[in-house]
């Protein structure tokens, strides 16, 4: 037993002088004991891989193990010991971490020491508490308060006091003004030692028009406050980010500063401050993404750790160190972030953006990169105009219809549902005729369905486009896409434009989407509402051209109506069909459109009432007896007759609003005559 008892002995007599010897050659006999017991020693010392004034490495001789507050220079005696090339590194090695102490003469745990709870205090204790220490402060102004050139009203305003051993202490309030807990200068914590926003009761009647400081620490917080700084600061540290309750970062002093204001995160001049500092300006710029934030950048004279409050100890009335720092702030950038529908934009980025002008590849009729619409009535030749404009481009033709084509070399998609391979042959043989030095046939691509159920048109289209990499592609028609749904629903339309944006996007194309007019109405002329597809196709159209019919066999109308890139006339202009060339030419401006939208046999009617008035002039009494009581009309459809006689010009007002009209018939049958 005794040989037992004295082999236990020596070996933690081995183990301490292993132990003691290896702290001594790798840390230095410059240390200061901070606690522990007899066998558990605690000490700081200067850190030997970065040695300076300040005892800033922590080591635990107990567990074996070092720890430095100001890097990254940490671990147990074990792994430094190998690093170094301690011999019988497996000589520090403590038992699974826990502390060795004798017991019966064998190693053996140390008991885990029990916690005591911690003592609570009531607001009125800590300000009585903090109250001793703000006297003794202001007894000792000279000692401790003098030198700093802080605003003496401060001391009251944030009861700020030193405690016996002549360590600042701080309290923190809340927003009312209490105190809630008092800090000794980057020691203990009583009361609510919880993360917050230093002097609560102050930082929220800032000027949210004036510019702010994130600062690190009380004493940076009262050199900046004392010298009208709106100043902000946490209470435990560059680290830590005070929380809300719901446990997200509570960055509520900083909501209200406007875009006039410029934010500057002065954290101390070491690896953690810049570290932290930018985290901290990062999650307030990710919270207001409208702020303007800047990373002060402390000068190369200024020492690690320097300050604000050590910028104003050099120069009191100036503090030039960190007004230098200010002035080479940078401001601090969110990363880029994507969505996964949407192109983010901001002002900022906008003001350096290449702008990427509209480009017009048929002048008025068709802009590169939009959607388009081409509507057009029954039997108005909208397909064969489509296909004249799109062999055309494909040929380099300068001119189609009048209108200057300045985008040359692009190669064209047709697809068509509606007529068949052969009729699609025959109408481009046709056309082909029309161009004296024909050229594009390589450039000019069409395909036509096979079937009348078409439910996969819109992927047998993608495959094309992707085989034949085209410019600009024609989908005729929009009917025959949605594969027998009705396209006055929205949500039975969205899916075909959606499908023919998502296109667009990913292939550069150029869609023209052809789509019919409802049916009657024809007197209302050529306007969006009139097309089939409801409010979203509208919407979704980025340029639309309308075509029309008309009461003279070989005439139609075209007409822009909508543009979001680019100005266009609102004009109506006249479009003749030559059925023997298979060709379509302008043939100029139409002056009054509606004369050429009304209808044979509504001219004769308004026509054989006007006859059965004698007299040239006639008021509306004249009017509604001749058509409303002898004709048996409405009293609506006769004022109906009317008002379409004024717009179209039959009749004449000399006096609008008067009542009494003119017959002015003979002026149109001369002019359709002459057409």
């Amino acid at each position: 037993k005794r040989r037992k008892l004295n082999n236990g002995c020596r070996m933690v007599d081995m183990l301490v002088a292993d132990v003691d010897e290896f702290v001594r050659v790798q840390f230095g006999t410059d240390y200061k004991r901070v606690g522990g017991s007899d066998v558990e020693r605690l000490y700081h010392c200067p850190n030997p891989d970065h040695p300076d004034r300040n005892k800033s490495c922590s080591v635990n001789i107990e567990k074996c193990v070092y720890n430095c507050h100001g890097c990254d220079y940490k671990g147990s005696f074990y792994q430094l010991a190998k690093k170094v090339g301690w011999e019988n590194p497996h000589l520090l090695i403590t038992n699974n971490g826990n502390s060795a102490i004798v017991q019966n003469g064998s190693l053996s745990p140390k008991p885990k020491k029990i916690k005591k709870p911690l003592k609570t205090f009531t607001r009125q204790e800590l300000a009585d508490l903090q109250k001793e220490n703000v006297s003794r402060l202001k007894n000792n102004m000279k000692q401790y308060w003098d030198g700093y050139l802080w605003d003496d009203d401060l001391i009251d305003l944030l009861d700020i006091g030193v405690c016996r051993k002549g360590i600042w202490t701080f309290a923190h309030h809340n927003r009312d003004g209490d105190i809630i807990a008092i800090r000794d200068h980057k020691g203990r914590i009583i009361g609510d030692g919880t993360a917050k926003w230093y002097a609560q009761h102050l930082i929220y009647d800032y000027d949210y028009d004036n510019d702010w400081i994130l600062s690190e620490g009380e004493k940076d917080f009262i050199t900046s406050f004392s010298r009208n700084g709106q100043v902000i600061t946490g209470t435990c540290g560059a680290k830590s980010i005070p929380k809300n309750r719901d446990g997200n970062y509570d960055f509520s002093p900083f909501k209200y500063f406007t875009f006039n204001a410029n934010g500057y995160v002065a954290y101390d001049n070491d690896d953690s401050g810049k570290k932290y500092g930018l985290i901290i300006g990062t999650e307030i710029l990710k919270e207001y993404r409208s702020h303007n934030i800047f990373q002060i950048q402390w000068g190369d004279d200024c020492a690690d750790k320097f300050d604000i409050t050590d910028a104003y100890d050099e120069d009191a009335s100036k503090g030039i160190k960190y007004m230098e720092a200010v002035m080479n702030a940078k401001k601090i950038k969110l990363p880029p972030f994507k969505l996964n529908s949407f192109d983010i934009l901001r002002g900022s980025d906008a003001d350096t953006r290449p702008i990427k002008q509209s480009i017009q590849i048929v002048d008025k009729l068709l802009v590169k990169d939009k959607m388009s619409v081409f509507g057009g009535t029954a039997g108005c030749n909208k397909s064969m105009l489509s296909m004249q404009v799109g062999m055309a481009i494909a040929n380099d033709e300068d001119y189609v219809l009048d209108f200057k084509i300045n985008v040359k070399g692009l190669k064209v998609l047709y697809v068509d549902t509606e007529c068949g391979i052969d009729e699609m042959n025959r109408r481009y043989n046709l056309l082909k005729k029309n161009f004296p030095n024909w050229h594009g046939s390589d450039r000019f691509i069409m395909i036509s369905r096979k079937v009348k159920i078409i439910s996969d048109v819109l992927d047998d289209v993608e495959d094309m486009i992707r085989m034949e990499q085209p410019d600009i592609v024609y989908y005729d028609c929009l009917y025959n896409m949605s594969n027998g749904k009705n396209i006055a629903k929205n949500h039975n339309l969205s899916p075909i434009t959606d499908r023919i944006t998502d296109q667009k996007m990913e292939y550069g194309i150029t869609p023209i989407l052809i789509a019919h007019a409802t049916k009657g109405n024809h007197e209302q002329g050529l306007t969006m509402d009139r097309i089939a597809g409801g409010s979203h196709l509208q919407n979704w159209a980025e340029h639309i051209v309308l075509l029309t019919r008309t009461n003279v066999e070989n005439m139609r109308m075209l007409r822009i109506d909508k543009s979001r890139s680019v100005g266009f006339p609102t004009c109506y202009y006249g479009m003749e069909w030559d059925g023997d060339k298979f060709f379509m030419k302008n043939i100029g401006v139409i002056d009054n459109y509606r004369e050429w939208l009304i209808s044979e046999q509504k001219k004769l009617m308004w026509s054989e009432y006007l006859n059965n008035i004698p007299t040239d002039t006639f008021n509306t009494k004249d009017w509604l007896n001749e058509v409303e009581i002898m004709g048996g009309k409405k009293l609506r459809t006769a004022m109906g007759y009317l008002s379409e006689m004024v717009r179209c010009g039959v009749v004449t007002t000399p006096h609008q609003g008067a009542g009494v009209y003119t017959k002015n018939m003979s002026v149109i049958a001369n002019d359709n005559d002459g057409e």
